[in-house]
């Protein structure tokens, strides 16, 4: 699946705390787009709440890195794998469900400028 390169207004889902050996080391956002071939996408954030990266529905992790124009492929594996591969986290990981999501679509990023 390519990278989608153009802002596609998306909804929360279901938004969860992750935490690895009683710690939160970072945040997950289910998002459903209505985009053919992308239909559930994952942010993964870290501790602090900055963007690490995400995980397509078909269970591929790509990592955000500085200096490079597209993400890094870092892993294809369970949700879990995929988790702890993007937070950099040995110990196992449990997602910890949020408050319920906002109803509507994401506001684009253009809107949050």
């Amino acid at each position: 699946m390519p990278f989608p390169y153009r802002p596609v207004p998306g909804e929360t889902v279901a938004r969860y705390r992750v935490e690895a050996a009683g710690r939160t080391v970072g945040y997950l956002t289910q998002l459903a787009f209505p985009v053919e071939g992308m239909s559930r996408y994952f942010a993964v954030l870290d501790e602090n709440e900055q963007d690490v990266g995400f995980i397509t529905d078909a269970g591929l992790a790509y990592r955000y890195e500085p200096h490079r124009p597209d993400p890094v492929h870092v892993a294809t594996d369970t949700m879990e794998g995929n988790l702890r591969a993007l937070l950099r986290v040995a110990a196992p990981v449990a997602l910890v469900p949020l408050e319920p999501p906002p109803t509507g679509p994401s506001p684009s990023p253009a809107a949050l400028r």
